[in-house]
Parts: C-alpha cells; sequence; structure tokens
C-alpha cells in the first residue's frame, strides 16, 4: 500500500494556505457537503473561509477628463466583500492597492505603472482620488489590478477589463505642460567638510521656480539624496545632511533636481552648475573611514527554537562593530512556506536591539509563523551591517524547531478492489468520517455515492471502510475535505486535506 505523492500533500497544504481547499467536482450534491455532526475542533492554522472575495462595484467620477488648462482629480469608489464559505467571511484589509497604468508624457509608447492605495470608509465601501497631470498625453489610460485581500482565506484581483468600463479614463489635452521648473541658484555651506573631530553637518539651499508650481526640489549629494522643503519665500529650497566621522575622503559630485505639480522634472547636472559658475562638488577631509565588517553570533548552543504561544519563534543574537556601529540585523533562512508552514514575510525577518548600543548589544527577532509542521529542521542565517555599508554574515546553522503538533494527517490510496466498499488507512487516527463530511465517489463523480462507515460518532481509528448502498458500484476517490468543510481531523485538530485514489 503506497502512501500519496508528497507533492500531492505540498500542493494540497499550499492550496489551503492561500484559501483555496481541495474540492470536489461541480455538481457535487448538497447532502454530500453538508458538514458533520460529530463535534469537532479544527485548530486555528486551518481557515476554512476558501472563497475568493467578490468585487460588487468599481466606479470612478468621470471617465474622461480634460487637462488642457490644468491638473484634474478622478475619485474612486470599490465596494467588495468577502464571501467566505464554508466558514465565516473575514473582514477585507482597510487599504486596498490599485495599479494606474498611464502613458509616458515624454513618451507615449511608454507606459508608467503608479501605485495607489483606496481606503475603507465603511463596511464593504473603499474610496480613493487620483489626479491626472497637465503635461499628461491626449490619450486613454486605466486603473488596473485591485487587489482584494481578507484577513484570512482566499485574496483576489482584477484587471481593467474586469472592473469594468470606469477603469479606462479617456485624457484630453490641447497644450500640456511641457515646460521643466527652473533652477537658478544653489548654495552649499560648507563647501569642504573636515571630520578629523566629529561628523559634519551640511546646508544646501536652491532657488527654483514654475509657472504652474513646484512640486519637489532635490539634491544628489554623491549617492545621497537630501529633500529641500520650501523656505520663507515660495521660489527658496532648503535643506541638511549629517556626514559621519566613518564616511570616506572623497570629493562628492552634486546635482539638483525639481519637478513640477505637473511631473515635469529637470536635473542640473555636476558640470551643469560648475559651468554657472555654482557649488558643484562637497570636499570631505579627515575622515576615519570604517571598512571593518560588524560581528554578529547566533546564540543556539543546543540548535532549537522553541514555537511559543501565539506562534512566536524568538531569536537572540549578540552583535558588535567597533567602527561605524551596527546598523541592522536580519534573519533568512526559515525560507518560502513549505508545508504547513506559513511565516508572513518570510523572506528576511529584523531584530531590533533590546540592550548595549550599537558598538555592542543584544538584538532580538520575533517571528511569527502562523502555521508549522513540527518539528522541523531549517536552516538559518544571521547578517549584520554597519552604518558604513560592511557587512557579514553566520553560517547557515541548522536549527530543528519544536512545537505544537500542525502536520496535517494523510490517508493511503484506496484498498478493497474499489467496488461496493473500499478501505482507506491513515497516517494517523483520525475522527470526523462520516457519510455528510466525505465525498465517495467514481473518479471525482458526479454522482456521488451513498452508503455507510464502519466507524461510529466520534470514534478515533487508523483505518476505515466505506460500503456503497449499490454493490456493484465503482469507487476510485475520496475527498475528505469537500468543498473545504473541514471535518476529519487529527487529535490536534489538523484536517485530512487530500483525496484517497485507488491504486
Amino acid at each position: 500500500m503506497s502512501v500519496r505523492p508528497l507533492i500531492g500533500l505540498i500542493a494540497a497544504l499550499a492550496c489551503l494556505a492561500a484559501g483555496s481547499a481541495t474540492t470536489a467536482q461541480a455538481g457535487a450534491s448538497a447532502s454530500a457537503m453538508r458538514r458533520s455532526t460529530v463535534p469537532t475542533h479544527v485548530n486555528s492554522c486551518w481557515s476554512s473561509d476558501n472563497g475568493a472575495p467578490v468585487l460588487d462595484s468599481f466606479s470612478t467620477t468621470s471617465t474622461s477628463v480634460d487637462v488642457t488648462d490644468g491638473p484634474a482629480t478622478i475619485g474612486i469608489t470599490v465596494h467588495a466583500h468577502d464571501v467566505g464559505g464554508p466558514g465565516p467571511a473575514h473582514p477585507l484589509r482597510d487599504r486596498l492597492n490599485l495599479q494606474v497604468y498611464e502613458p509616458d508624457a515624454r513618451n507615449t509608447d511608454n507606459t508608467n505603472v503608479e501605485k495607489m492605495t483606496l481606503v475603507k470608509i465603511q463596511p464593504g465601501t473603499w474610496t480613493g482620488s487620483w489626479t491626472v497631470p497637465h503635461n499628461a498625453p491626449a490619450a486613454p489610460f486605466q486603473f488596473n489590478w485591485l487587489s482584494l485581500k481578507p484577513s484570512q482565506g482566499a485574496s483576489a484581483s482584477f484587471q481593467y477589463n474586469q472592473l469594468g468600463p470606469d477603469a479606462t479614463i479617456q485624457v484630453t489635452s490641447a497644450h500640456p505642460d511641457t515646460t521643466p521648473p527652473a533652477i537658478t541658484d544653489f548654495g552649499i555651506t560648507p563647501d569642504t567638510v573636515d571630520l578629523s573631530h566629529g561628523a559634519g553637518r551640511v546646508r544646501v539651499n536652491a532657488t527654483v521656480s514654475d509657472d504652474t508650481g513646484v512640486s519637489a526640489v532635490g539634491v544628489h549629494v554623491g549617492k545621497r539624496w537630501v529633500t529641500l522643503q520650501p523656505d520663507t519665500t515660495t521660489e527658496h529650497y532648503t535643506g541638511a545632511f549629517t556626514i559621519r566621522p566613518w564616511e570616506p575622503r572623497e570629493n562628492l559630485p552634486l546635482e539638483v533636481a525639481a519637478a513640477d505639480v505637473n511631473g515635469v522634472c529637470t536635473t542640473t547636472t555636476s558640470a551643469e552648475l560648475s559651468a554657472a559658475g555654482l557649488p558643484s562638488t562637497l570636499t570631505v577631509l579627515g575622515s576615519h573611514p570604517d571598512h571593518r565588517k560588524p560581528r554578529v553570533d547566533l546564540s543556539l548552543s543546543t540548535h532549537r527554537l522553541r514555537l511559543h504561544p501565539g506562534g512566536w519563534l524568538i531569536v537572540r543574537v549578540h552583535g558588535s562593530d567597533a567602527g561605524s556601529g551596527i546598523d541592522s540585523i536580519s534573519l533568512a533562512g526559515l525560507g518560502v512556506p513549505m508545508p504547513g508552514m506559513f511565516v508572513p514575510n518570510s523572506r528576511v525577518h529584523p531584530f531590533h536591539r533590546i540592550s548595549g548600543t550599537r558598538h555592542r548589544g543584544i538584538w532580538v527577532s520575533r517571528i511569527h509563523v502562523r502555521c508549522l509542521s513540527l518539528p522541523r529542521l531549517s536552516r538559518i542565517r544571521v547578517t549584520a551591517r554597519d552604518r558604513a555599508g560592511n557587512k557579514t554574515s553566520t553560517p547557515r546553522q541548522a536549527v530543528r524547531i519544536t512545537g505544537p503538533d500542525r502536520v496535517a494527517p494523510l490517508g493511503d490510496d484506496l484498498r478493497g478492489g474499489g467496488v461496493g466498499r473500499a478501505t482507506v488507512r491513515f497516517s494517523e487516527p483520525v475522527h470526523g468520517i462520516s457519510s455528510a463530511a466525505v465525498a465517495v465517489s467514481y473518479h471525482g463523480g458526479p454522482p456521488f455515492l451513498t452508503g455507510t462507515w464502519n466507524v461510529s460518532p466520534g470514534q478515533y481509528v487508523r483505518s476505515a471502510t466505506f460500503t456503497a448502498n449499490d454493490p456493484d458500484a465503482m469507487i476510485t476517490r475520496m475527498d475528505f475535505a469537500p468543498n473545504g468543510h473541514l471535518d476529519v481531523l487529527d487529535r490536534a485538530g489538523n484536517p485530512l486535506l487530500v483525496e484517497s485514489d485507488a491504486d
């Protein structure tokens, strides 16, 4: 007797994690889908909210705008809900993400993809707005890829052709704004910074004007970006930044960039600043460059981690850096969610310092693991980066994670000839087997077969036999989670998800 391939279990668990539990073929009878009357308790790892959210409507205040004389704002309203099923529905997030596909004002053959957020104003309703700039080309653009995500269960996304006619906006523009802002003055104080006795503070200022209004001004100082804010007059912008003693000794080129309210941009390069007689470089002297890597020790003497109540893994490290000091520490290695292991943002987990200083301290990462098949071996690695950009990583270390049972039970392939009756064996004791909880069929049906089980209500068994009412009925498949009804459970409340098929 062979156990179904592991790949089948992986697919089924991943499907449930996304909210799409294993389902029977279309046309299943209502009687076969009824929940079992046996009292059950599915643990919190398994959600039966497997119905995708429903978009009720997508509307905009206008499907055409004229930006001949200035920008135009479009209001957006979304009505949506989660259907749940068979478990309870879960609320959608307070903020919905929507992408905007708009032509590039400088090259209409290219498309800019922007992101916007819709905010919930009442249950089931989200609103937001999008401003079409004055320099937009006379061409249509689209609202696209609206994402609906509940707190648990399946998510759904919709392209513009699924959102309806309001998702396409026609833009009219007779004479768009194509004139960039004018950068007429620029200064930096000081233009030479001596770091021999500590960090240096540098101030920058620029004079920028535009007939439609300036929306942003900034300065590139080498690889650093400094945002300038409007001063006492609308045309004067100032900003400041700090250079730390460990930064390299060098001449940093300067560039000034500005954009107007219509998205028209300009950049004055270092060479152009120099040609105009304006400061074009910042000289850094007397620094003490930090080229040493930080040190981080993963303190796992027993090579074990315990899953704490609430699903938290606590990882503690010692970090030290004699130069610039540690800027960040992160952990990787839990990886993409595995069967029965659902870790939000699972690729990289940050640490925060709980004692000591940046130069020597203790850092902790609290990793929320919604569900974990335990015990489990993982190979984790911790990386530390100092404020000068140097980084070091620990060797990958095998860690055994222990905690509650989150392993779903498994059923063997069907035995017994498949005519009139069939027996299935389980990897561990399960209960909740009944004619209402399990869909028995010939190749997935319909019609589903009626019959009886040799199992008493609430009884835990390692094997069970189904006898069809029709002694000549062919039995080739049993679905233990039809339409997401999680009734067949092990002692820890993990459901049996994978169908059992005849050899």
